[in-house]
C-alpha cells in the first residue's frame, strides 16, 4: 500500500487536500479499528505462498455517498503539471464520477491493460442499488476536506470551485434604453457617465493648452515691447512679427 501511494502522490502533490484525502481512504479501508463496520469479504482464495489459511480474493466496502463525493471533488480538477493533464486520468483512468474512480481504484491488477491496482478485487456498492447490505455494515462517513479548505487549500487551477477562486459578480446592466449617469445625478438622459468621464478630462485638457497658449503670448509681447535691442528692431521691420505680438500699427482706416 506505501508503494502505492507514493506513485499516486507524484500526480496530486499539488493539492493538499487531494493528496491527504487519498491516503485517507486507504489508510480507513485498510487500517481503520472500525474496518469491520464497513466490510464484507465476499470471496477467498489460497495464498499465494506455502502459508496456512485463507485469503481474501474479493471484498465489497460500504461507503457513504457523502464519502465518496467529498474525495473525487477533492481530485477532479487537479493538475499534474509535468504533463499538463488532469490528475484523474493517471489515478482514475480518466473517472468523471466518483463511482468511476473508486471502481478504478478497486479492480484487481489481472483485469486491467496495466498490470498496476488492487491485489484482490474491490468493490464498492452504491447504497442505494445495493441488492442486500448486510445487518452489521455501518458505512464509512468520515468528514473529508474540500480543497479550497483553509488547512488543505489548493491552488486555483487545482481548485477552481473554492470560494477565493470564483470570480466577482459583474454589476447588473441597465435595462434597455435607458441611459444617464445616477452617480452625478443625470437621470434617463443621453449622457452617460462613460460619455462624462471622456467628455470632462478632455475639456480640462483642451482649457489648458488655450491658456498656456494666451500665456506664452502675452509674455512674448511683454518681452518685445520692453527689450529696444535687436529683437525689437527685428521686430519693427517684420510685418508679421508685429501682428503676431500685437505692436503691428493698423492702417488708419482699419483703427
Amino acid at each position: 500500500m506505501e508503494k502505492g501511494l507514493r506513485m499516486a502522490n507524484v500526480f496530486i502533490i499539488g493539492c493538499p487536500a487531494c493528496a491527504h484525502n487519498f491516503k485517507h481512504l486507504f489508510c480507513s479501508l485498510f487500517c481503520s479499528p472500525d474496518q469491520a463496520a464497513f466490510t464484507d469479504v465476499t470471496a477467498a482464495q489460497e495464498p499465494f505462498a506455502e502459508r496456512n489459511g485463507t485469503c481474501v480474493k474479493e471484498v465489497s466496502f460500504y461507503l457513504d455517498e457523502g464519502f465518496k463525493a467529498a474525495l473525487f471533488d477533492s481530485c477532479k480538477d487537479v493538475v499534474y503539471s509535468a504533463a499538463n493533464q488532469k490528475a484523474m486520468t493517471y489515478i482514475g483512468n480518466g473517472a468523471t464520477d466518483a463511482q468511476e474512480f473508486l471502481e478504478f481504484l478497486g479492480l484487481v491488477k489481472d483485469n486491467k491493460t496495466i498490470p498496476v491496482g488492487s491485489p484482490f478485487q474491490m468493490n464498492f456498492p452504491v447504497l442505494a442499488h445495493a441488492p442486500a447490505i448486510p445487518p452489521h455494515i455501518v458505512p464509512l462517513h468520515d468528514a473529508l476536506p474540500a480543497c479550497g479548505s483553509p488547512d488543505f487549500r489548493c491552488s486555483c487551477g487545482d481548485c477552481p470551485s473554492a470560494p477565493a477562486c470564483k470570480p466577482y459578480p459583474q454589476p447588473p446592466a441597465p435595462p434597455p434604453g435607458v441611459r444617464g449617469c445616477a452617480r452625478l445625478g443625470l437621470g434617463a438622459t443621453h449622457i452617460t457617465c462613460q460619455d462624462v468621464a471622456i467628455w470632462v478630462p478632455g475639456m480640462l485638457l483642451l482649457l489648458a493648452l488655450l491658456a498656456a497658449y494666451a500665456c506664452r503670448r502675452r509674455h512674448t509681447t511683454l518681452a518685445l515691447r520692453a527689450s529696444p535691442g535687436a529683437l525689437g528692431e527685428f521686430a519693427a521691420s517684420s510685418p508679421i512679427v508685429r501682428a503676431y505680438s500685437g505692436v503691428y500699427d493698423a492702417p488708419p482706416e482699419l483703427r
